[in-house]
């Protein structure tokens, strides 16, 4: 097999080019009738983890949205009136670093939560 000059000047470049860097995405089912909606999420793993938290509305708009750095054990949450889901997007590390959820507001008090998948 004859290789081409060309290839063997691109070989050389393929090992600066950047890496894939894989993200992780968890979101709650939306609900349609809560009062507000607050977004929640724990770091449960050993090392810092980098999560975009987002809260949106029925119309799947971004109501808040948070980049936040989370420590081992630190907790974290954004609340909106309208809100009808939440969306965790965690840049370096598993679905296994956090627990995130929503917690539903029907009127006076939390009376829900659902679980991030």
């Amino acid at each position: 097999m004859k290789v081409s000059r060309a290839a063997w000047l691109i070989v050389p470049f393929l090992g600066f080019a950047p890496l894939a860097h894989a993200v992780t995405v968890l979101s709650t089912v939306p609900f349609s009738d809560a009062h507000s909606v607050r977004c929640e999420m724990m770091n449960v793993s050993k090392k810092d983890v980098m999560v975009k938290s987002e809260l949106l509305n029925a119309a799947r708009e971004v109501l808040v949205t948070q980049d936040l750095k989370l420590a081992s054990g630190d907790i974290a949450y954004s609340e909106a009136l309208d809100g009808a889901w939440c969306r965790f997007t965690i840049e370096n590390g598993t679905a296994k670093s956090i627990r995130a959820g929503a917690f539903i507001n029907t009127g006076t008090t939390f009376t829900m939560s659902v679980p991030a998948f």
